[in-house]
Order: structure tokens, then sequence, then C-alpha cells
């Protein structure tokens, strides 16, 4: 009994721990797209400026 107890508290501590590492990882991915969305931003600005530029005349 005691051995199926050990067992279970590895698989918890295991299931935990990537759990973690999940959530770790999660967060890189989700401060990268804020990233990508803010260069995002600004290109599609100076795109913007660029064509407005162009259909005035300079």
């Amino acid at each position: 009994m005691a051995a199926e107890q050990n067992r279970i508290a590895q698989e918890k501590d295991l299931v935990l721990s990537q759990l973690q590492t999940t959530e770790t990882d999660m967060e890189d991915v989700k401060q990268q797209l804020l990233t990508y969305k803010k260069e995002n931003r600004e290109l599609e600005n100076e795109l913007r400026v660029n064509a407005e530029q162009r259909e005035s005349g300079f």
C-alpha cells in the first residue's frame, strides 16, 4: 500500500512540475505575442503614413 502511495505522490509531483513548466512557457509565448503585436501596429502605422504621403504627392 505504501509503495502505491509513493508512486501516486511521485506522479503528482511530476504533473505539478509539468504544469509549472507549461505555465512558464505560456507566459513566454504571451510576451512574444505582445511584442509581435506591437511591432505589427508600428508597421501598420508606418505603411499608413507612407500611403498617405503618396496620396498627397510627397
